[in-house]
């Protein structure tokens, strides 16, 4: 009869290793594919927010909504994949109605040069954080209390204006959501291998991405919102 509490009964102990390293390598995974399906859809919301750039305000405050609903669902994964897809759906719509505001104001090109420079961004930042040894963990809540400082600069931003001011706004937001993209890429590399936390971890990268991709677009665009 074998001994359950001998460790040759579970097998060489580097064994389980090997399985705790490919779990958590298909928590990655998981990520990048809904990642990957998540822009999908953000481009057809693109594709319709240029068509009817007066959409802009009520997917703006439907994205609001989802991006906390996505958190509350995570007892239904079937329901937050619903919910992360739909998001994504409406931040293509923003996108899109952002970047005709651009094109209308013949400066298309700041919109494709923060679009590439996003994507040269997070595959530079997503490589650090796969080969860092440094512990990014411990940083979420100092990165909570500065998106909200910021955010309350954008606020005060619509009423100030005057483009120096968001061009700063754009720095500080790229700086950021910087580190929001590390913190992410480190936590899909190293969090519990299910479903319903692959989807809130998609959502927080995919969110830092655009964000990302709109501070750019403020420093890019000399903080002018795509006005002449």
């Amino acid at each position: 009869m074998q001994n359950r509490y001998d460790p040759s009964v579970y097998g060489d102990i580097g064994d389980v290793g090997d399985v705790a390293v490919q779990a958590r390598g298909g928590l990655l995974g998981k990520v990048a594919a809904l990642l990957t399906f998540s822009m999908l859809f953000t481009v057809v919301g693109a594709a319709v927010g240029m068509q009817v750039p007066g959409l802009i305000i009520p997917a703006w405050i439907a994205v609001m909504i989802l991006s906390f609903a996505i958190g509350f669902a995570r007892a239904v994964p079937g329901l937050q994949i619903v919910l992360l897809y739909t998001m994504t759906s409406l931040v293509g719509v923003l996108v899109g109605a952002v970047a005709e505001r651009y094109v209308s104001a013949g400066a298309g090109g700041v919109v494709v040069q923060a679009g590439a420079t996003t994507a040269l961004m997070t595959f530079g930042l997503a490589g650090y954080a796969l080969v860092t040894r440094r512990d990014f963990s411990g940083w979420i809540g100092k990165l909570t209390l500065a998106f909200i400082a910021l955010f309350v600069a954008s606020l005060v931003g619509i009423f100030v204006g005057g483009g120096l001011f968001q061009i700063l706004i754009g720095y500080a937001g790229a700086v950021l959501f910087s580190f929001f993209i590390i913190y992410y890429v480190q936590r899909a590399k190293t969090g519990e291998n299910t479903l319903s936390n692959a989807i809130l971890i998609t959502s927080g990268l995919y969110l830092s991405i655009i964000n990302l991709f709109f501070s750019l677009l403020r420093i890019f665009g000399g903080g002018g919102g795509g006005r002449r």
